[in-house]
């Protein structure tokens, strides 16, 4: 345990945690002659050594943390704060189970809420304090959980200038926004669907005779989604060496941005396309005629060519290559109501109707088409083989639920973990023709 702790200190991204990882993984997929071509991709969710509770553990574990660190830490800077808040400190009192949220749980919140305004405001100055993570806490707890509204207070003017009237309004609910904190305790855990902790994405070979070896892990938390995760998965691969040419994922992975951007790296995102409830009638870019070579239309599904093709804004942030239409034409079309043409956002004679032609959205679009296939749905099949992974993981690494607490340690956990599965999976492997050059000899006695 001193030793992690040590290691955690001097080395907070694990660099050197990544690297026995990544030099572990090479010399066994080296003795145990494993393909990397096709690999598989899915996240499970852990949690750390925390305690979840509602609001009102939130609120006084927060505000107790920071008490008890300025108590250990500046003591003579205590008197700045107000008497009441001081002696619930000194009183405290953590025996007890916190029942479900009740109305009557209300005004004490409320009055936790003003005290944590009243530390904030106390000591914004204080360099030394501020700078400090408990005070940070605080503030990262008013700023999710409060809603805070200053005005003039009507009293008139004080000596020191104009007065303001500071209202705290504390939502009834728990905000469980992306990335709220939930416990000060680990402050790095967020909520998901599935619950607080952390989200651990793992990545191992798959398609060959025997053992598999995991190749590839992260650590994030549970609020981010697995959307477009694959990005970085391949990144940290193609550094390795180890770049698949097809990574099975399951549907929360593929955007159209990530599917193009795979391709770039000259591997096959494999993955169900999830698709909004509409007609099974409905066009898709792959019902256009288009020029292989340039990704171009030649052609809509009535025969009609677009006018011109131009770049230009898809969202305020990105450009795209757009095909557009006379308007003329496309209004008169039967099919319009099935196109996948945008109309001019105007009922000017001039305006046009365009059609996005980006490379994510056509291999997103082809691969609305692929995935009804049987052939396409038989070679997916090999994904499935992951959840065992997860499964065992679990069941017999502990990998859903941690003994420490903060992202760089769960990180450092989930390494040591991941390792040892490999390490279970190389030993099989290597013992694996002994034992079978044992059993002619068994039978044979």
């Amino acid at each position: 345990m001193d030793f992690r702790s040590r290691l955690v200190q001097h080395d907070p991204e694990l660099e050197a945690v990544r690297t026995l990882f990544d030099e572990l993984c090479t010399a066994a997929l080296r003795e145990m002659k494993l393909d990397t071509k096709h690999q598989r991709v899915d996240s499970t969710w852990l949690t750390s050594n925390i305690r979840i509770r509602g609001r009102l553990g939130l609120f006084r574990q927060t505000i107790r943390h920071f008490m008890l660190w300025l108590s250990a830490h500046q003591p003579s800077e205590l008197p700045r704060l107000e008497g009441e808040l001081r002696a619930w400190h000194r009183d405290f009192d953590d025996s007890w189970e916190e029942p479900r949220e009740r109305p009557r749980h209300q005004p004490l919140i409320v009055q936790l809420a003003r005290w944590a305004y009243h530390i904030v405001q106390e000591f914004a100055g204080d360099e030394a304090i501020s700078t400090q993570e408990p005070y940070r806490l605080v503030e990262r707890l008013l700023a999710e959980q409060c809603i805070i509204t200053k005005g003039p207070s009507g009293d008139g003017d004080s000596a020191d200038g104009p007065s303001e009237r500071v209202e705290i309004t504390v939502p009834e609910t728990l905000t469980k926004s992306e990335g709220a904190m939930r416990t000060p305790h680990d402050p790095d855990a967020t909520t998901s669907q599935k619950g607080v902790g952390y989200h651990v994405q793992i990545t191992e070979t798959c398609r060959n005779d025997g053992p598999e070896l995991i190749v590839d892990f992260e650590v994030a938390p549970a609020h981010q989604p697995d959307t477009g995760r694959t990005t970085a998965i391949l990144e940290r691969l193609e550094e390795r060496k180890l770049r698949p040419e097809v990574l099975y994922a399951d549907g929360g992975y593929p955007t159209p941005q990530s599917l193009a951007e795979a391709e770039a790296r000259q591997t096959r995102l494999c993955a169900p396309l999830n698709r909004n409830r509409m007609p099974a009638s409905k066009m898709s870019r792959m019902d256009f005629v288009l020029d292989e070579s340039t990704g171009q239309v030649l052609a809509c599904p009535q025969g009609h060519a677009p006018l011109f093709h131009r770049d230009r804004a898809a969202t305020p942030q990105r450009t795209s290559p757009f095909a557009l239409f006379e308007a003329t034409t496309c209004r008169a079309c039967p099919k319009l109501a099935l196109c996948p043409v945008q109309s001019p956002g105007n009922e000017r004679p001039g305006g046009l109707f365009r059609l996005e032609m980006s490379r994510g959205l056509i291999l997103r679009d082809k691969g609305y088409v692929a995935q009804r296939s049987d052939t396409w749905r038989e070679d997916y099949r090999i994904r499935a083989g992951v959840e065992a992974t997860m499964s065992e993981l679990k069941r017999a690494h502990g990998l859903e639920r941690l003994r420490v607490r903060r992202r760089v340690r769960v990180t450092l956990a989930v390494a040591f973990k991941l390792m040892a599965c490999n390490v279970k999976r190389w030993v099989s492997c290597v013992l694996a023709p002994a034992s079978s050059a044992a059993e002619p000899l068994a039978q044979a006695a």
